[in-house]
């Protein structure tokens, strides 16, 4: 998996409190925002060659039936059953189900983009004071391949992230850094 991908991922899913905002204020607009919320999300996961995809796709399966008048056995209801109100509560179950689908998929490569980058801000401030920070990032990683302390942790990243996210967090990292 990509960082642009992940990146892309952490997006849609930092505008989920934003859709459950209109199922808070009772809005018709929630089903509606769930489902474009769910093609986005299968648009980034088919791009990043991910199956979970068809998980995905078969959650939006289920909201798209329930639109069509169709309970699910699992949904339960307390008082008086309205098309709205069924599709409301598919439309939060399957964002919710949806969510879990793409936090199981893309766990592991988080958790390795993360230690990635946390070694990328620990070769940082050595990296600096050795003066191999240079004016590109493909230089500077570079440098820190060719460094004897720091040309192993640097083959490190490069084994949990790929070259090129190396040197996208090696650019974050640089700019995280600056005053």
């Amino acid at each position: 998996m990509q960082l642009a991908t992940l990146d892309r991922i952490d997006e849609l899913r930092l505008a989920v409190p934003r859709i459950v905002d209109h199922f808070d204020d009772g809005d018709p607009q929630f089903a509606p925002e769930v489902r474009k919320w769910l093609r986005d999300l299968e648009q980034v996961l088919t791009e990043g060659r991910i199956p979970a995809v068809a998980s995905v796709a078969a959650l939006r399966a289920t909201l798209v039936a329930a639109e069509e008048g169709t309970v699910p056995a699992d949904v339960t209801f307390s008082g008086r059953t309205t098309p709205r109100k069924i599709r409301d509560a598919v439309a939060a179950d399957v964002l919710r189900r949806a969510d879990d689908v793409v936090v199981a998929a893309v766990g592991n490569s988080a958790a390795q983009f993360a230690e990635a980058a946390r070694l990328v801000g620990q070769m940082l401030p050595v990296a600096m004071r050795k003066g191999l920070i240079g004016t590109s990032a493909s230089s500077s990683w570079s440098a820190l391949e060719s460094d004897p302390d720091l040309a192993a942790v640097a083959t490190h990243v490069v084994g949990l992230a790929g070259r090129a996210d190396a040197l996208v967090l090696l650019g974050r990292a640089l700019r995280d850094q600056a005053p």
